[in-house]
């Protein structure tokens, strides 16, 4: 099957028309918003109006991908903006969520060429061969079946017509060792959801010889608590880095499909979301390096049962620094109101020195420090803007940046 690859900026429009949209892709995805209600798309009389999510939304032969911008509006939409910023959110995912691709910067992330969803699929797919190979691994599993004689448990007032039919058999609860574990379920339906994927035929390929490759395993009802529910031991620890892909794949926003729903695959991401979570990676691991201690999203009691919670508290030295990140970009050094009331609640709640909010680095502002008039104590909320490239490659050392910049105005 021939696909159609489409790439656009977040919060940018596209005409029917443009880069081969085609008036039933939007009926797809305004179809694919009333179901899932995602918030991604908006339909416009003959054009597709991005938000501010990001990633790729696959579907018969259309691929979609939305990558993120942070820039001057000067800046013209050429080739190497798309394929700076094509890098940059791979980069961005990889330590985001601890994917086990390069590091930012490195070859292996530098081919913008290659589609957002081969991209991971292969990656995932080189994952789940490495254990297929290894040999899946096995465990213990409690079933219910009518075996000769007994077995395991004897299942008492079994009063079915199978036990009027079959009476030498008895229901008995037994326990089964083999691959037939949950860590292998999920495997084999992310696999299995890339089969019919719009995908380069070797890679789809790949996909249909490892979905091949697993035994007929018991269906799951995939939902985040799966995936927080599961346990590590010996056997399994090798699946985590494939287990990061298949979570991505079968829940990244785009919930199991259900009869009648429209049929697709999607890695979206909200950009605000993402650039918090990719900062919050970066500033453990530099303040690991410094000796502080960093929470991210630690909450407290705030009204009633809600909490307030912060992106990232840093602690050094008896020192409490609140910092929360906006995927925003601000033509003058000068923040929304909601957005310093709400680093104004952050100060008073956790008693912090300072407070400061974190913007991408685009027009050169400078970071700022600022002051709340408190008649109770002094209150400060600064702002520091990142910059998150070294020339056209996203920089490996963002988080040492910020964490300096930090520590210049504490």
């Amino acid at each position: 099957m021939q696909t159609r690859r489409i790439r656009v900026f977040e919060r940018s429009q596209l005409i029917v028309g443009q880069q081969g949209l085609e008036e039933r892709d939007l009926a797809l995805l305004a179809r694919y918003e009333d179901e899932h209600r995602l918030g991604a798309f908006e339909i416009g009389w003959h054009c597709l109006k991005l938000k501010e999510h990001v990633g790729v939304f696959a579907s018969g032969d259309l691929v979609l991908e939305i990558l993120p911008k942070a820039e001057a509006p000067q800046r013209r939409e050429d080739a190497a903006l798309v394929g700076k910023w094509s890098r940059a959110l791979r980069g961005m995912l990889a330590v985001a969520y601890d994917l086990p691709l390069a590091v930012a910067g490195s070859d292996q992330l530098e081919s913008s060429d290659e589609s957002l969803l081969d991209f991971f699929a292969r990656h995932f797919l080189a994952q789940v061969r490495t254990l297929v190979r290894g040999g899946l691994a096995k465990g213990y599993r409690r079933v219910q079946d009518r075996v000769p004689g007994v077995k395991g448990k004897f299942i008492v007032g079994d009063l079915g017509i199978d036990a009027i039919v079959h009476r030498e058999r008895q229901l008995c609860e037994y326990d089964v060792f083999d691959q037939d574990i949950i860590h292998n379920r999920l495997l084999a339906q992310a696999v299995a959801a890339l089969r019919f994927a719009p995908l380069k035929p070797a890679t789809l390929e790949e996909a249909r010889a490892l979905a091949a490759a697993f035994p007929d395993l018991s269906p799951v009802r995939v939902t985040a608590e799966t995936f927080a529910a599961l346990s590590w031991d010996r056997r399994t620890t090798a699946y985590k880095s494939a287990m990061d892909f298949a979570r991505l794949i079968l829940l990244g926003q785009s919930p199991i499909q259900r009869p009648g729903e429209t049929q697709a695959l999607t890695l979206l991401f909200a950009m605000n979301d993402l650039f918090e979570t990719y900062i919050g990676a970066l500033m453990l691991r530099a303040a690991r390096q410094r000796g502080w201690k960093a929470r991210l999203q630690s909450s407290l009691p705030f009204w009633e049962d809600l909490p307030i919670r912060p992106d990232i508290v840093l602690e050094a030295d008896g020192r409490c620094i609140i910092l929360d990140t906006k995927w925003k970009v601000l033509s003058t050094r000068r923040p929304g109101m909601d957005d310093l009331r709400q680093m104004y609640a952050y100060n008073r709640f956790f008693a912090a020195e300072q407070a400061y909010l974190v913007y991408p680095d685009v027009n050169g502002l400078g970071d700022r420090q600022g002051h709340y008039r408190d008649p109770d104590r002094p209150l400060q909320c600064g702002l520091i803007f990142v910059s998150l490239f070294d020339g056209d490659k996203l920089a490996s050392d963002a988080g040492e940046r910020l964490l300096a910049a930090v520590t210049k105005q504490v």
